[in-house]
């Protein structure tokens, strides 16, 4: 079994991946682009998110699967990929300190909610909050370092075409053909690229668009990701990730000078 995965990013990726570790053969198209959401992702996992604290989705079917997954990779390509990091959350009023000691009263919920906050590094760094909640069983991948070191990977093994995928030179007429490359399926990991695809006009797509920042705090060496309006998550060597803003009308993928100012 062949198959050509068109795009690159953390869901092609781990596609190739898991089909090489089947020894079936693989082809991957992708051009590379600087600012794809897999390499400016902050890469949190995190298990209750969201205003009202929704428990994530099968976290924990899911989380499961995925860090032993991680730490694979982390002895395949290595590089550091994974980091058990807790998450301070501020909570900015009563309600929200309600809502989440009520979330507390659930054994599912529970499990994940440290009894009392502990601010660690950032104790003197922020303003001061009206209360403080704190996660565990979070963490944060490093999907740019994944993404680049595999794409390296797949370099090696030659089967990487380093090109923006030509739908006019695709022919799905017997199995799959794409200039002078056979396969018998192809797998699109396109992202909202998705809508460019002409066999894929009939799907309802609704792209947004995301901004951060790559900031260095000097003395700060957190071990903690800390949520307030934004997300700050630490990359190491006094760096963190700033952000980020969803836009849902916008004229292209660059980055605003507009919302570097507001993060």
């Amino acid at each position: 079994m062949k198959t050509i995965i068109v795009g690159q990013g953390i869901a092609g990726t781990l596609v190739a991946h898991f089909l090489l570790e089947r020894n079936q053969e693989v082809v991957v198209i992708d051009p590379d682009k600087p600012n794809n959401a897999s390499k400016v992702a902050a890469g949190i996992i995190n298990p209750i998110t969201g205003r009202r604290f929704v428990r994530s989705w099968r976290f924990d079917e899911f989380n499961q699967f995925a860090k032993p997954v991680y730490k694979q990779l982390e002895h395949l390509l290595g590089v550091r990929l994974y980091f058990d990091f807790n998450l301070i959350r501020v909570l900015n009023n009563n309600k929200q300190e309600t809502d989440w000691l009520l979330r507390g009263t659930f054994p599912e919920y529970d499990k994940y909610m440290v009894e009392k906050a502990d601010l660690g590094a950032y104790q003197n760094c922020i303003q001061p909050a009206y209360s403080l909640a704190e996660l565990t069983g979070s963490a944060q991948v490093n999907i740019s370092t994944l993404v680049t070191s595999y794409r390296t990977l797949l370099k090696a093994k030659g089967i990487l075409i380093e090109e923006q995928l030509d739908h006019a030179q695709l022919d799905l007429s017997d199995g799959v053909g794409y200039k002078g490359i056979t396969a018998d399926r192809i797998v699109f990991c396109e992202g909202f690229q998705s809508r460019n695809n002409p066999l894929f006009r009939h799907l309802i797509h609704q792209p947004a668009k995301g901004e951060a920042l790559i900031v260095r705090i000097k003395g700060l060496e957190a071990t903690k990701m800390l949520k307030s309006k934004t997300f700050l998550v630490p990359l190491g060597q006094e760096q963190y990730w700033v952000g980020s803003n969803y836009e849902w009308e916008f004229k292209d993928d660059l980055p605003t000078d507009q919302i570097k100012l507001q993060l």
